[in-house]
């Protein structure tokens, strides 16, 4: 899925595809839609100022030319592309993280004869990590409704640098707890599933950026 992203540059339908594809599967991982929409959420914050910028400020030809609003069609196109294939490779991220368990991860990175030791602490940190920016984030919103965002636009830009300054410097603290309870962690646990199963998936990985590139 991520490969044939990358591959995919300036097809909106086909992008479009992938990003429901990828809702779809972690929705059915997960047994609710509560994550995709706590990802949806989160991606609001990035898309709407891409989609905004890109169509006030990109040359081109005008929407509504006698309308103050000077929006251009290849600012509103650009915007939506961006801001498209954006949230198509959060979410197809964010399956990838979702499609094993956490013990899986860390016997993947344990078989790994190389990269294994090198992604093996960041499987680890990844934990402590989504919780601590679940709570930064809520600190955010809480500061940000407490401002009263619509009279203080600037209180916006200045909770969200907040709050990512608070999770860049805790990671340092998180790493430093992990160091030293390393051995305390979870073991890791082989992953299951049918191997037929795993096969077709594979198959289907592959010939995914294969069909595309070709077609391209």
């Amino acid at each position: 899925m991520l490969a044939t992203l990358l591959l995919v540059q300036r097809d909106i339908p086909g992008m479009s595809v992938l990003l429901v594809i990828s809702m779809l599967l972690i929705s059915w991982l997960s047994a609710s839609w509560l994550p995709v929409w706590r990802a949806a959420r989160l991606l609001l914050w990035l898309v709407l100022p891409i989609l905004c910028l890109h169509m006030l400020f990109t040359p081109g030809e005008l929407l509504w030319p006698a309308s103050w609003l000077h929006v251009t069609r290849e600012g509103w196109h650009e915007g939506v592309l961006l801001g498209l294939r954006l949230s198509a490779m959060f979410y197809a991220a964010m399956l990838v993280s979702r499609s094993l368990s956490r013990e899986e991860w860390v016997w993947c990175c344990l078989s790994l004869p190389v990269l294994g030791a090198f992604l093996l602490p960041y499987v680890k940190l990844s934990l402590p990590m989504r919780g601590m920016a679940s709570q930064a984030l809520s600190q955010a919103r809480m500061t940000i409704s407490l401002r009263s965002a619509w009279r203080d636009a600037a209180a916006i830009p200045r909770a969200l640098g907040d709050a990512i300054e608070n999770v860049w410097h805790a990671s340092d603290s998180q790493a430093e707890q992990l160091w030293k309870n390393w051995d305390q962690e979870e073991a890791a646990r082989r992953v299951s599933g049918n191997v037929t199963a795993g096969i077709l998936l594979a198959v289907l990985g592959v010939l995914m950026p294969v069909s595309v590139w070709m077609v391209g």
